[in-house]
């Protein structure tokens, strides 16, 4: 009855892993009840990782910004970092924006209001400049798309584009040769957008 009672209070006060975790350091292995040792550290940490676990997914669904992540990521998972592995900071940093859709491409500079971006239309004039259009549908760059793209199952999918490593590795090098963000890469839009203050 004890042991119950003392996660309770657990899941009502352990908020933020840094609160709950942190002062574990400083306890005992183990504490005794009666007759009986009970693992308190470990039970303590488990429990206090469930709870945050469980706020973090809560709060992932009524989230209101971030729309675009949650599309092919739809409930938060440690096997969105198995996307990065192997991976530059200059690739993962590409693939971070390709799925966040905040990347230097019309469609984005517009809405942020960036100056010189007259309105959020591609260059072919078929469709805005976003992540879709360029990696699926953006003739000038058919090319690029039929070399990268075009021998891979789920190669029309932008959600399989984006969470599947090797298709990923494939859209950083088609960004990469479209050389649509500059020939700096992402660092000219990045640059941008931080001056003003708008990432």
């Amino acid at each position: 009855m004890k042991s119950v009672y003392l996660l309770i209070v657990v899941e009502a006060s352990c908020d933020a892993p840094e609160r709950c975790v942190s002062p574990l350091a400083n306890l005992h292995e183990t504490v005794l009840f009666g007759q009986e040792l009970y693992p308190l550290r470990t039970t303590l940490k488990t429990w206090c990782w469930k709870v945050v676990k469980r706020q973090w997914e809560n709060s992932w669904k009524s989230e209101t910004k971030g729309k675009a992540t949650r599309r092919y990521t739809p409930k938060p998972t440690k096997r969105v970092l198995q996307l990065h592995q192997d991976r530059s900071k200059r690739e993962s940093a590409i693939l971070v924006q390709m799925r966040t859709e905040k990347i230097g491409l019309k469609a984005f500079l517009f809405s942020r209001r960036v100056q010189g971006i007259p309105d959020s239309r591609c260059d072919c004039s078929e469709g805005m400049q976003t992540v879709a259009h360029i990696l699926l549908e953006c003739r000038k760059f058919q090319d690029i798309r039929r070399d990268e793209l075009g021998r891979f199952p789920g190669r029309n999918n932008l959600r399989n584009i984006l969470t599947t490593h090797e298709l990923a590795t494939k859209a950083i090098r088609f960004i990469e040769q479209t050389r649509i963000l500059g020939h700096s890469g992402i660092e000219n839009a990045q640059t941008t957008l931080s001056i003003e203050g708008r990432l």
